[in-house]
């Protein structure tokens, strides 16, 4: 009897401790993701990031049976020094309405938490979804994508030359495309640092969740997943010109923000049928093999 009360205690303290730990995460990161929603997340020019996150969400939802209080002292010692880091950037970077600090201790403070808490082998298995929080932190300024103004630049190109090839009136003056009446800017929302690390993280996040039956597959679909992420930006630009070039400009203007959604369903669309093409060569390499 005495055995069984024990265990209740234990339970019942383990429950406390973990609604504890949850309304304290709650309260510093419920503002953070609401800022960072109104102000990145929800705009045109990071709006993959949005979807990213609820990919991420999910993926510790999904596996939530992974997080038990399963720790050892030395595993709770070290998770505690790395959640009180995580909490000194959050704060230095809240009192300095720093936000990329405030996204940066996200990852720090979860990683922590789940050492701390349920021990190595969870923070092993959820390292993939941790890590991908990173690239929900808004970059540091329109600076920074003006390093991808050479993709901008193909991508206008490959636009023009594809329609003019189709005999279409079209033409560029850098990133800008004149098409019959219609004058359109490539900006850096179109094909830019915030879509293409999102784009890329969505396809990590996907081989997470599918993984490949091998390594050489995994690895060959990992080459060419930045291929397939121009391929959609180079789908969603052309789409957008038509668009502007049969319908006027306001009507490109009300579906670009919609775009952006469509390029990820569109880069997934991509990301499966590149796996199933592996898959089946998988298929076939392991038979040749077997046969030999």
């Amino acid at each position: 009897m005495t055995t069984v009360v024990l265990h209740k205690q234990g339970m019942l303290e383990r429950g406390i401790a973990t609604l504890l730990v949850a309304i304290g995460f709650l309260a510093l990161y419920v503002p953070m993701v609401w800022d960072f929603g109104a102000r990145y997340w929800f705009r045109e020019e990071d709006n993959h990031s949005a979807i990213l996150i609820l990919g991420i969400a999910y993926a510790y939802y999904r596996d939530r049976g992974q997080f038990g209080w399963n720790a050892n002292t030395l595993e709770s010692f070290y998770g505690a020094g790395i959640v009180v880091a995580g909490l000194l950037i959050y704060s230095l970077g809240r009192y300095q309405n720093f936000f990329q600090l405030e996204g940066l201790s996200l990852p720090i403070v979860i990683a922590g938490l789940t050492l701390g808490i349920a021990g190595k082998t969870a923070l092993k298995h959820w390292a993939l979804p941790n890590f991908l929080l990173v690239f929900t932190v808004p970059l540091l300024g329109s600076a920074v994508d003006s390093l991808l103004v050479p993709l901008r630049l193909m991508l206008t190109e490959a636009v023009t030359g594809s329609l003019a090839m189709l005999g279409y009136p079209i033409a560029s003056s850098g990133v800008t495309i004149i098409i019959g009446f219609a004058e359109l800017n490539i900006a850096g929302a179109c094909v830019g640092l915030y879509s293409m690390l999102s784009l890329l993280s969505i396809s990590f996040l996907y081989i997470y969740f599918f993984p490949m039956k091998s390594r050489i597959s995994t690895g060959i679909f990992l080459i060419f997943v930045p291929a397939l992420a121009l391929l959609a930006n180079y789908i969603r630009v052309l789409t957008l010109v038509l668009v502007a070039y049969y319908f006027g400009t306001s009507v490109e203007m009300q579906i670009h923000d919609y775009a952006a959604y469509a390029e990820v369903a569109i880069a997934v669309s991509l990301f499966i049928s590149l796996r199933a093409v592996l898959e089946l060569w998988d298929s076939k390499r392991t038979e040749a093999v077997s046969d030999a």
